[in-house]
């Protein structure tokens, strides 16, 4: 068992990394310099720096070569320069000397994320067609690291790339909130996890009996019912079961249709929220259950029991169902992610500050120091959780061989 579990934690490692690298390429690769959304108009390039190294997003997303020889810095004294020669170009525009249409041009060609080095022959020539005549151009000849740079420099290594200290659970303050996203999660947390342990504990319960109640009574009228409801709620998506409940709360004035309070009297504002996630997830999982009761109902070891004169609930609740266990505890560890992040839709609709919340904000605000761990911390919980589930087949199914 013990080399069952160790094996099984190696395998997390490489789902873990690709998880984590396709998260940093969407970062850093499809999409723009997350501190562009915090920097305000036309920044400078060294308030884009200042802005990296304040959020921790001065190192390369993944080995970066060119970084640990000092590149970047580099890279930031010629954008520093070619600045000034494009800030000379905007005073001719304003002047009417040149037109506008012409600078902008120049300013798209060598845009932020587009390497200088080796470009300025080709940044001269293009100086000289915006503005012929006045004699602009750009040297980046003699740039070179200052002593404090490289000392700066020569302490940097391959392993302080964001992969590898995402990696290590290393994590810095959120851009949107100036906070640790420690912090953060110990705040949100309680509140996501008293929507969805309520939701998930009765749910549960609840569609484990309807499942055994109509798989009981196959054939019969209430066994039809109960499956001709599951496939309705099957049918209605979850928004519109959220906005319908909405609607029918504001009608009644029976709940809140939105808000959050700490402490017992959150419990008000909760509790339609709980209800909302448990009648929409009550359809599919009545007919997944059902379906797998149904395939235990027929089997020998059940007509043994009976005629042996178990009671029915005894043949229900300790034979069938715990024979019916390896397919359970399989749905069970596709659900157990959601405790962490919550309803993202059931958060955001019925305004609860939760980690779904939570996320939301940081997509909207492109906020990396939320988006990214929370990414990650949930590839963790799954990974955990997968493990946990072959665990649980030996525990209850010891047929099950562990390879």
């Amino acid at each position: 068992m013990i080399g069952f579990i160790l094996r099984r934690f190696l395998y997390i490692i490489p789902v873990l990394a690709g998880v984590l690298a396709l998260t940093l390429f969407l970062f850093f690769v499809v999409a723009d310099d997350p501190v562009l959304s915090y920097a305000g108009q036309d920044p400078t390039a060294e308030q884009l720096r200042a802005l990296r190294r304040k959020y921790s997003l001065d190192v390369p997303a993944f080995f970066g070569g060119s970084w640990v020889a000092g590149e970047d810095i580099l890279e930031a004294e010629r954008r520093t320069r070619l600045e000034g020669a494009v800030g000379q170009l905007d005073q001719l525009v304003r002047d009417e000397v040149i037109p506008i249409e012409a600078v902008d041009d120049l300013k798209r060609r060598w845009r932020r994320g587009v390497p200088l080095a080796g470009a300025q022959q080709a940044i001269n020539a293009h100086l000289a067609d915006v503005a012929p005549g006045y004699g602009f151009r750009v040297d980046f000849t003699g740039i070179e690291l200052s002593p404090r740079q490289r000392e700066e420099v020569d302490q940097r290594s391959i392993w302080d790339a964001q992969f590898f200290r995402i990696a290590r659970f290393n994590f810095a303050d959120s851009m949107q909130y100036e906070e640790s996203i420690w912090s953060l999660i110990a705040r949100k947390a309680p509140i996501t996890l008293s929507i969805t342990l309520p939701m998930f504990f009765i749910g549960l319960a609840a569609e484990l009996s309807l499942a055994l109640f109509a798989a009981s009574r196959r054939g019969r009228p209430i066994d039809t019912s109960i499956t001709v409801l599951a496939v309705l709620a099957m049918s209605v998506p979850f928004l519109s079961a959220i906005v319908f409940g909405q609607w029918i709360a504001a009608e009644t004035g029976l709940f809140p249709v939105s808000g959050w309070e700490p402490g017992l009297a959150g419990v008000k504002y909760l509790a339609f929220p709980v209800l909302i996630g448990i009648i929409a997830g009550l359809g599919s999982a009545v007919r997944f259950y059902r379906a797998v009761l149904l395939e235990e109902m027929h089997l020998d070891y059940v007509r043994t029991a009976r005629a042996k004169g178990v009671g029915e609930g005894n043949v229900l609740f300790i034979h069938v169902l715990r024979n019916a266990g390896i397919p359970i505890v399989t749905r069970l560890s596709v659900i157990i992610p959601f405790l962490i992040t919550g309803s993202l839709l059931i958060e955001r609709l019925f305004e609860i500050p939760g980690l779904g919340d939570l996320m939301l904000s940081g997509i909207t605000a492109r906020d990396f120091w939320i988006v990214m761990p929370l990414t990650y911390l949930l590839a963790v919980v799954y990974s955990v959780a997968v493990l946990a589930t072959d665990i649980a087949y030996v525990v209850i199914d010891p047929r099950v061989r562990v390879t």
